[in-house]
């Protein structure tokens, strides 16, 4: 798939953390590495994800969501 660069409003969420509690006590943190279009024109936002509750840190890796997936979820 062809990926390129978004210059957008989005751009100001690079590198911008976002949280998202669920389950109780976990928390997963997801860091914005970038924000890009498909190539059908869909914006897409690249993301490092670590989840922690109680004593527990499980690093999720990179993922990658739709923008307005991402933003209704975090």
């Amino acid at each position: 798939m062809f990926w390129r660069r978004v210059l957008s409003v989005a751009d100001e969420r690079i590198g911008g953390l976002y949280e998202y509690e669920f389950a109780g006590n976990m928390v997963e943190m997801a860091r914005v590495i970038s924000v890009e279009d498909d190539d059908m024109g869909i914006p897409h936002v690249r993301f490092r994800s670590v989840c922690c509750g109680g004593n527990e840190v499980a690093d999720r890796g990179p993922r990658l969501l739709g923008l307005e997936s991402f933003l209704n979820q975090y």
